[in-house]
């Protein structure tokens, strides 16, 4: 089994999440992000990830936890860490595509929208992610010695 480390963004505007749709096909809505490039730290990746599916530009914040699954159909025992994030710039268009991958659209749910989605993780459901309030996990990157 492979590992994958990914950085996810929790974007929460006017009480709704940003999620988006077509990665992993079908109606399965996610939190957008993704995986890191080597020499690359956990909040550039996410900020990278999530201007590459949604063309947001954001500021990375505070990590809020961290989960893991493992995906059998490819092999990969995936390691997610999620970020409190906002957004710097930008609109997300109605027709947005992600031209470099998978995502087929990127919308913003409330708490009662979520009950009705097939959305992952399954933890955002209990809507904590509305609270938008946690001490950084995330030491940062560094080398070993």
């Amino acid at each position: 089994m492979k590992p994958c480390v990914a950085a996810r963004a929790v974007v929460v505007k006017d009480q709704k999440i940003l999620l988006v749709n077509g990665d992993g096909g079908g109606d399965l809505w996610v939190l957008p992000g993704g995986r890191m490039n080597y020499g690359e730290n956990l909040k550039a990746a996410c900020k990278r990830e999530v201007y590459e599916e949604t063309g947001l530009a954001i500021e990375t914040g505070n990590a809020f936890c961290v989960d893991e699954f493992f995906a059998d159909e490819s092999a990969y025992h995936v390691v997610n860490i999620f970020f409190y994030c906002k957004i710097l710039n930008g609109d997300l268009p109605d027709n947005w595509v992600d031209t470099d991958g998978p995502v087929i659209s990127g919308k913003f749910f409330t708490l009662a929208d979520l009950q009705n989605i097939n959305a992952s993780p399954k933890w955002l459901k209990d809507g904590e992610w509305l609270a938008q309030d946690s001490s950084d996990i995330y030491r940062g990157q560094g080398k070993k010695e």
